[in-house]
């Protein structure tokens, strides 16, 4: 019996069956559809916070650039001034004595192979200690204006 109504209504069951998965089917886009847009939603949020993040980030290392910019001209030039009388306070002449290129102290004469430098003054003899010292004062400046840039930017420089 269950046969005979299956074979004399298969069409109307075939139709039937195409429509309910036709409406399976039409649910199942629509919900997948509804996902992929809460998807795009979700990553042009995200997009949109990480360039607020970037751009705050970009203000920060701009920020901390102009300041660090502004600072070594002048530490550069305190480093300059002071470098020299550092080191001579630390060290004394002991070790600036032991330097060849730095002339004997009672020397009235022409420094040998200096071409106008007037050995008898002694400011116009270039002293390498003092270039030396001016030299390292200059780059521990900029080490240390490197380093506040660093850690500014949360770098994970100590």
């Amino acid at each position: 019996m269950p046969w005979t109504i299956l074979l004399t209504h298969w069409r109307t069951i075939l139709l039937v069956s195409v429509l309910a998965y036709g409406a399976i089917m039409t649910m199942r886009v629509q919900t997948l559809t509804a996902q992929r847009d809460e998807a795009r939603a979700t990553l042009e949020s995200y997009k949109i916070q990480q360039q607020a993040l970037s751009d705050a980030a970009r203000k920060q290392s701009e920020k901390a650039v102009k300041e660090i910019r502004s600072e070594i001209p002048q530490l550069v030039a305190q480093a300059e001034k002071s470098a020299y009388s550092n080191y001579m306070r630390k060290y004394g002449l002991s070790r600036c004595e032991r330097l060849p290129n730095l002339p004997a102290s009672g020397d009235g004469g022409k420094a040998e192979g200096a071409k106008g430098i007037d050995a008898a003054r002694p400011e116009s003899i270039l002293n390498p200690v003092e270039q030396l010292a001016i030299d390292c004062g200059k780059t521990t400046v900029l080490y240390e204006a490197w380093q506040s840039w660093a850690i500014k930017n949360d770098l994970g420089v100590q």
